[in-house]
């Protein structure tokens, strides 16, 4: 006669488990990922934050531009007349830096303290350099900008293109 095995493991085994944990930590970072920000410093967090609503302000120039025809030169915005492309992006008013920042203030009226780029002067907050059709906004927040790390997004004007970087 055979004896039946009364004994039956219940629960999980500590591989079953790891398993387990792995497959949905895979999921979460699948469904969340990097980009989510989630996982982002306060400096980033802020970058990511100010370039959506420059985005945004850059686009509604650019409705409020198509809204009047689509032929002016300058669009009033938040009070403010600004000059715009013949494809209707706000214009850099002049190749320098100082037209970056002109963009910024018109853009946004409410918009944090910007300075002129200086590699020797760690900007408290933010700051500007670009030239030509291009401007870089840097959120140095105190620190040395290092290319690699420090988040900054670049808006080029005659496309209207805005990329962000380190982020």
């Amino acid at each position: 006669m055979h004896k039946k095995n009364t004994c039956y493991q219940q629960g999980f085994t500590w591989v079953e488990l790891a398993v387990v944990l792995v497959v949905i930590t895979a999921l979460l970072i699948f469904i969340y990922g990097p980009s989510s920000g989630a996982f982002d410093s306060q400096q980033t967090s802020e970058t990511k934050k100010v370039a959506a609503a420059f985005e945004t302000a850059i686009n509604d120039v650019r409705l409020q531009w198509s809204a009047e025809g689509g032929r002016k030169q300058k669009v009033e915005f938040n009070g403010l007349f600004i000059e715009v492309t013949e494809s209707g992006w706000a214009k850099q008013l002049n190749a320098s830096v100082d037209g970056c920042i002109a963009i910024w203030k018109s853009v946004l009226p409410n918009s944090p303290d910007i300075q002129v780029y200086n590699r020797e002067v760690h900007a408290p907050g933010w700051s500007v350099g670009g030239g030509p059709n291009i401007c870089y906004f840097i959120n140095q927040d105190g620190e040395a900008f290092v290319e690699d790390e420090t988040p900054y997004f670049r808006y080029a004007y005659e496309t209207g293109q805005i990329s962000l970087y380190n982020m």
